[in-house]
Parts: structure tokens; sequence; C-alpha cells
């Protein structure tokens, strides 16, 4: 088995269900963009939910496994919030194509993304997350809030840049490399917003 071939399938399947989402992509759409015939294909991967299973645990080795690495730290809460924002905006940086491919599939194959993620990839615990956010407000270290309120905050001010990013590229006029270099200049400020907005 080649694993040059293999990795410009996954490349390619990659490609295509960023762009078309599972339902609509056809593995002869994946097939064409890999430039190899459907039998070859399906001699590496059997049927489409296989590959799709496979374009899903290599999108997010890179994220679950850090975060969760950082959550257990013995750091404090507001050191690991900003270690995060820092890691997720690297991550997304080198990988622009995750965000609105969860989204997309989140929004139209909900059960399919849900099963496929919750069944080939190890996630953070919901349960323990939350603990570390209660465990926080009954020091009195921060106020009141709710656990999934605070995780949507995050994960929007990370991530939303980088699904307006084609439309912000057009109004600021910045390349690739410019709005990646905002990015990183931005992450202080998202630390600053999350806490200040947390804080007692």
């Amino acid at each position: 088995m080649s694993d040059s071939t293999k990795q410009k399938i996954l490349q390619s399947a990659t490609n295509v269900f960023v762009v078309k989402g599972y339902s609509r992509t056809r593995m002869r759409d994946i097939s064409e963009d890999a430039g190899i015939n459907k039998g070859l294909l399906h001699y590496y991967f059997k049927t489409k939910k296989t590959l799709f299973t496979e374009v899903l645990k290599i999108s997010a080795e890179d994220f679950f496994p850090r975060l969760d690495s950082i959550l257990h730290s013995d750091k404090t809460f507001f050191e690991k919030l900003e270690l995060i924002v820092d890691e997720y905006i690297e991550i997304v940086s080198k990988n622009p194509h995750f965000p609105p491919f969860i989204i997309n599939e989140l929004n139209h194959n909900t059960d399919l993304f849900v099963e496929t993620l919750l069944d080939n990839v190890k996630t953070p615990d919901k349960a323990f997350v939350f603990a570390l956010v209660q465990e926080e407000i009954a020091s009195g270290r921060i106020r009141p809030i709710n656990p999934l309120q605070f995780i949507l905050d995050v994960l929007s001010l990370i991530l939303y840049p980088f699904l307006a990013k084609p439309g912000l590229q057009k109004i600021s006029g910045m390349s690739d490399i410019q709005f990646y270099d905002f990015m990183r200049l931005r992450k202080r400020t998202i630390v600053d917003t999350l806490i200040n907005n947390i804080k007692i």
C-alpha cells in the first residue's frame, strides 16, 4: 500500500468534503480530485463513510489531545485559558479548513458527524470541563457563570474570525499571511476579553 497515494486521497477527500459536505460528495469527486481511478480509491477506502471517518480523525487529532493535556495540567484556570486560546489559534491557522468543515457537518449531517466523532476521536470530558468552571466559581475567583455559555464564548471568539475569513479579507485587503499574523496578535485581546468578563 503506497503511503503517498493514501495521503493524496485523504487530502483530496478533505478538499472535497470541505467544499461539498458529506451528503453532496461522491467517491467519483474524490477520485477525480486525486487524479486516480475509482477502483484504486475503493482499494484504499471501501466506502465514503470510511473515508469521511478517516478525514475527521486526522482533522481532529491536533485539536482534542492538546486541549485535554492543557485542561489536566497543574496550571491555574486563567493560565489554562490563555494556553487554550494560544494553541487553538495556531492549530486553526495551520488547518483553516477545519472550522467551516465542522460547522457544515454539524448543521447538515448532525447524527453522522457526532457519532463518527464520539466513536473515533477521544474528546475532553464535558463533566470535567464543567467541574473546572464550577470550582473557580466556588473558590470566588470568578463570578457565577453558566459553564456552557462560557465554552461558547471561548469557541466563538477563537473560531468566528476563521469562519468569516473570506469576508474579512475582502473588506480589509489582508493576504492569508497578514490575516494569520492579525489573529496571532489578537490572542491577547481574546484572553483579556474572556477573563475580564468572568473575573470578580
